[in-house]
């Protein structure tokens, strides 16, 4: 396994109502070249039990090296599912043997 590009949030500002484009100095002052800016709009909807209001929202997103830590974590999780998967597949083919026998 090789570590993964992670991407955080750094930024994110809340607009009411579609927009299809903000000022410039709504973004942070910090962002960098290789920052992603996303503008994502949600028009508005109702229903009898829930609705909301048509807004937008720009989000700078940051990509970096996922850390040791998080490597670790991971490769646990992956080590953990591996050996539930093989467990479960001995028991599923002692079912079949003993059903093909």
């Amino acid at each position: 396994m090789k570590k993964e590009i992670i991407k955080d949030q750094v930024f994110i500002k809340h607009y009411n109502g579609l927009i299809i484009g903000f000022p410039f100095s709504d973004l942070p002052k910090d962002i960098l070249p290789s920052d992603i800016i996303d503008l994502k709009k949600t028009e508005s909807y109702f229903s009898e039990n829930n609705s909301w209001d048509a807004h937008t929202d720009l989000i700078v997103y940051r990509k970096r090296e996922e850390t040791y830590l998080e490597f670790a974590k991971r490769e646990q999780k992956w080590i953990k599912k591996q050996s539930e998967l093989r467990a479960e597949r001995e028991t599923l083919y002692e079912k079949l043997k003993k059903e093909f026998e």
